[in-house]
């Protein structure tokens, strides 16, 4: 009944973090399904629960920039030598 309990409110969260990563990104919603393919080749909990984390924060940082992240530049710069 628990069990039950907690993967229906699962499954909400996820059917609402997908309908706002359609409205944002499509990309974070490409990497946000990644997640649930690792899952189903045996992933384990914790680190899918720390890749969803890490996601969630670059959702946050996403609509606290407004899809502009000139704010804080998280790419990754390669250097010429």
């Amino acid at each position: 009944m628990v069990l039950d309990l907690g993967l229906m409110l699962l499954d909400l969260l996820l059917l609402l973090l997908v309908r706002l990563l359609l409205l944002l990104d499509r990309g974070l919603l490409l990497a946000f399904l990644q997640l649930f393919v690792l899952l189903r080749d045996g992933l384990l909990l914790q680190q899918l629960l720390l890749l969803l984390a890490l996601l969630m924060l670059k959702l946050l940082l996403l609509l606290v920039c407004q899809k502009d992240l000139l704010c804080l530049d998280l790419r990754f710069r390669t250097i010429d030598r």
